[in-house]
This record gives C-alpha cells, sequence and structure tokens, in this order.
C-alpha cells in the first residue's frame, strides 16, 4: 500500500490535477476580487462626488467638465462608462455602480488570464508552452497582489479600472490577430488603445512607446492589418497631445494632483522597493535592450514591446512625482505576463562564458525579486482593503447620522475659527443634501445650507450635531476650552471623519 507521502506526490504529478489546481486559483482570484468589490459597498467622502452630482442622480456624466478637463489634465472619457447605469431600472443606487465596477473587473480579468494563457501556450519555449496554465496562474496572483489592485477596485473613481480592462483587451486582440490573421482582431485592438488613452494622460505616451517598437522590432515580419493598428495608435498620440495642450491648459491654472510630493529618492523607495515588481520590470527591460541592440538578440513578439511599454508607464510617473501606488497598476497589467516569459524561458547557452554566467545571475535574482515582491505586495493590499472597508462603514452611516438628526430638526455646525477648508465643507454639504433629497426624500432648495458655521460652540440641543475641522489645525484632537464647552452641553465624540471631529449629544452609536 502506498503512503500519504506518495499519494501526494502522484497527486501532484498528473499533470490533469496540477492544471485543475491552476485553474481553481485563477477562479478563486476571481470570486474573491467581487467579494471585496461588493461587500457593503457604499459612497465614500471624496472626488466620487462626481456620482453623486450625475449618475446617482440619474444625470448623465457630461463629456466636457471641470473634473476630468483644465488645470493640466486631459482625460475625457474617465467615468463615462457609468452613464449606462442610466439604462437599467436602479441604476442610480451605489450597489449598482459597484456592480458595474465588479463587471468591468471580471471582463478584463478573462480577457487577462485568456491573454495569458494563450500568450504562454504560444511561446517558442517549451518550458513555458508546457507550464502555460501554471504561469497564467502565478501572472494573476502577482496582479491580485499588486499594491493598487483593490485601490483601484474597491471604489468606482479610478479610470485604472477601465484602463485594465482595455489594456488586456488590447494584449488579447494582438495575439489573437498575429495567431488567425483576421482584421477584425486589429481593429479591436487598435480601438481598445485609442479608448484607453483618452482615459489618463500617461496612457498615450507609454502605448506609442508599443507602437514604436512594435514597428521597429517587427516591421518586416507583422501584416499590414497589424501595422495599420500600430499606425494608428500612434497617430492618435499625436492627436492626444494637441488636445491635451488646447484643454488642457486653456486659462485653467496648474496641474491638480492627488498626492503628496516626496523628495526624489523618498519617491523611488516608495514606488521601486516597496513595490519591487516595478523594479524587476526597469531592470528586465533594461536586460532585453541590450541583449537586442548589443548581443543582436532576436526581439520577442509582444514580449518586448510590453515590457518598455511597462517601464515606460512607470518611469513616467516617476517623473511626474507621483507616488500613490494605483498611478502605478496599469504597468502592472502590462508587464506581468512580459516579465514572466523572460524570466521562465529556457536559459540558452552560448559561447560567451561571461555573458552566460551574468544572464543566469540576473535570472536567478529576478526569480527571487518577484518572490520578494509578493511577499512584500500582501501588506499593502491588505491595508488597502481595511482603508477602504474603514471609509465604507464610517463615512456614509456619520452622514447619514447627520442627515436624520437634521430633519429631526437640529443644526449642524461647522467650528473652524482658522483658515476655511472650501472643499470638505462643500462636500460634506453635497452629501447630506444628497442623503435628504435622494435617500430621505426631503427636496430642498438647491440654495439651501445644511451647515451653520460658528467660531464659538453655540447653545446646543439635543439634536444639534457638531463638527470640528482639523485639516488645518496640525492636531487630530480638539482644543481644551472647545471640549469644555461641549462637555456642558452633554456632547461627547462620536467619531473621525474625512477632516474632521463629529460630537453628538450622548453616544451616537456609530
Amino acid at each position: 500500500m502506498p503512503g500519504i507521502a506518495d499519494k501526494l506526490k502522484q497527486f501532484f504529478m498528473f499533470r490533469h490535477t496540477e492544471e485543475r489546481i491552476s485553474c481553481f486559483v485563477i477562479l478563486s482570484i476571481a470570486v474573491l476580487t467581487v467579494f471585496f468589490i461588493l461587500y457593503r459597498a457604499e459612497w465614500i467622502l471624496g472626488d466620487n462626488y462626481s456620482f453623486i452630482l450625475t449618475t446617482a442622480q440619474g444625470q448623465p456624466a457630461p463629456l466636457l467638465n471641470g473634473a476630468n478637463i483644465g488645470k493640466g489634465r486631459f482625460f475625457p472619457l474617465a467615468g463615462l462608462d457609468f452613464n449606462l447605469l442610466l439604462l437599467i431600472p436602479g441604476g442610480t443606487s451605489v450597489l449598482a455602480h459597484y456592480l458595474f465596477v465588479a463587471f468591468s473587473f471580471i471582463t478584463g480579468y478573462l480577457f487577462f488570464s485568456l491573454f495569458n494563457k494563450y500568450f504562454f501556450a504560444k511561446a517558442d519555449d517549451d518550458s513555458i508552452k508546457n507550464n502555460d496554465l501554471y504561469l497564467t496562474a502565478l501572472s494573476c496572483i502577482l496582479l491580485i497582489a499588486n499594491g493598487g489592485f483593490f485601490t483601484t477596485f474597491m471604489n468606482v473613481i479610478y479610470s485604472e479600472r477601465l484602463i485594465f480592462l482595455l489594456f488586456a483587451l488590447m494584449m488579447l486582440s494582438f495575439l489573437k490577430g498575429r495567431n488567425t490573421g483576421k482584421t477584425v482582431w486589429f481593429a479591436l485592438a487598435a480601438t481598445s488603445a485609442i479608448y484607453a488613452a483618452y482615459l489618463k494622460e500617461t496612457v498615450p505616451p507609454a502605448l506609442f512607446a508599443f507602437s514604436f517598437f512594435s514597428l521597429i522590432f517587427f516591421r518586416k515580419g507583422i501584416s499590414k492589418a497589424e501595422k495599420t493598428a500600430h499606425y494608428l495608435i500612434i497617430i492618435n498620440f499625436i492627436a492626444f497631445m494637441s488636445m491635451w495642450l488646447y484643454f488642457g491648459y486653456t486659462g485653467n491654472g496648474e496641474t491638480y494632483r492627488s498626492d503628496k510630493i516626496l523628495p526624489f529618492w523618498n519617491l523611488l523607495y516608495n514606488v521601486l522597493w516597496q513595490h519591487k515588481i516595478y523594479l524587476c520590470i526597469l531592470v528586465a527591460t533594461f536586460c532585453r535592450c541590450c541583449a537586442i541592440l548589443f548581443l543582436k538578440s532576436k526581439p520577442m513578439y509582444l514580449a518586448d514591446p510590453l515590457l518598455i511599454t511597462s517601464a515606460a508607464f512607470v518611469c513616467e510617473y516617476i517623473v511626474l512625482k507621483f507616488n500613490s501606488d494605483y498611478y502605478y497598476f496599469p504597468a502592472a497589467v502590462l508587464g506581468l505576463p512580459a516579465l514572466l516569459y523572460c524570466v521562465f524561458s529556457a536559459w540558452k547557452k552560448t559561447e560567451n562564458m561571461r555573458f552566460n554566467c551574468i544572464s543566469l545571475i540576473l535570472r536567478i535574482a529576478s526569480i527571487c525579486m518577484i518572490l520578494l515582491s509578493f511577499t512584500g505586495e500582501i501588506p499593502h493590499a491588505s491595508a488597502n482593503i481595511n482603508a477602504a472597508m474603514l471609509e465604507r462603514t464610517k463615512v456614509m452611516p456619520g452622514l447619514r447620522m447627520m442627515a436624520e438628526k437634521y430633519a429631526a430638526g437640529g443644526k449642524i455646525y461647522w467650528f473652524q475659527p482658522w483658515n476655511k477648508d472650501e472643499k470638505i465643507f462643500n462636500l460634506t454639504e453635497l452629501y447630506i443634501n444628497f442623503i435628504l433629497d435622494q435617500e430621505m426624500e426631503q427636496h430642498r432648495g438647491q440654495n439651501d445650507s445644511v451647515l451653520t458655521v460658528t467660531e464659538t460652540v453655540p447653545e446646543l440641543r439635543e439634536n444639534d450635531i457638531f463638527l470640528y475641522m482639523i485639516i488645518n489645525n496640525d492636531q487630530f484632537n480638539a482644543d481644551s476650552a472647545t471640549l469644555s464647552g461641549l462637555k456642558e452641553h452633554g456632547f461627547e465624540f462620536c467619531q473621525f471623519q474625512t477632516g474632521y471631529l463629529i460630537f453628538t449629544k450622548g453616544k451616537c452609536g456609530l
């Protein structure tokens, strides 16, 4: 009778079983992600306001708007796909918006998985071709572990959500077009790339690099239809840059940004060392370019252009000094399959022993860095999930509590004796009015204010709310004099909201 160890060995050595495990991993990632997208789906105080003003009220988001165009920015198509929700019953709800995000993810993830499967299965290298499902599963695991993955998909505002879908479709279409020779695939690839170009300003230059190097590397080996697709992407890059310079910089002030500018070396540490997969992509790109230029290595179809495109994407944001992880997420979408292809392809020895040693060392180092990247990304992914869940469970419940007390006759006092932060003030008022109007059906005048500005502790009543603004106060607690005044009225700390502290009569129950 064979022992347990022998049975396990036979189980895992059986190819069909290993393939089933790979498929199980790929499907489990999809189910897990959809769960996190939909679990306690809720609006968040911040850029969600663009939906609060439009699709959440049954109004289509306009093409020309101040959020996507102006102040140095030009990404006009971002968020417009949510207008499709207005065609279905119940499409204004927050759950409908997150269901749309989940649908976008599933579609993009399907394209991404299929691309990986076909990409590895059609490889010239048997060590890749015979392990296509395992490498596909590994690529999907590295994708979900990426620091910007859950940030992107656990909110409704990030255009990286749709960029992921379009990049995956573009890669799959180029590969299918190459394998089948059908023009329709290249038309779909060009369409996907051109659409993606108008979702973020960093996309067109990166895709220009993809098409430029594809034409340089494979100009004699690709069809007329594929060349046309690349030419269209390059022409669109020129058209986009022209429109960006005209619309983005026409009397709208300086470029705005959503994250803090870090010193250059701190930025490199945040991006390349904390997210080592990008460092792997940059190193692999450099090595492949050197191999092609100096060692006459044959370019690898799609792998080399995708590596260069991914590296270009990373470098763009480093030059712009953006450090938030979701900005870099599309670079992982482009670079992961190509990186795995390069690293896990069979190592072929040459007569140059020095080159052999360097190649082997770099390959081993790349595999170690990929594994380190995976383990290092897990805390970032976990932190991003927790941060999104915290906002979902705190922000709207707090605002609904305020709206309910206001509807019961209370006043909402806004205490900020220092410089006023107009953005958070206006957002808070917008959300409370939205809850009163859309959820509680208490329709009010458009100019009616729900916030009463005060510089002292007023005479407070049972249903009143006291909001203590702290964002410009360089501290995260109220001053002792204000706290004493609140205690005299029986008011206690309720919870921290984005930028301010909430005080209510007794415990608020949140």
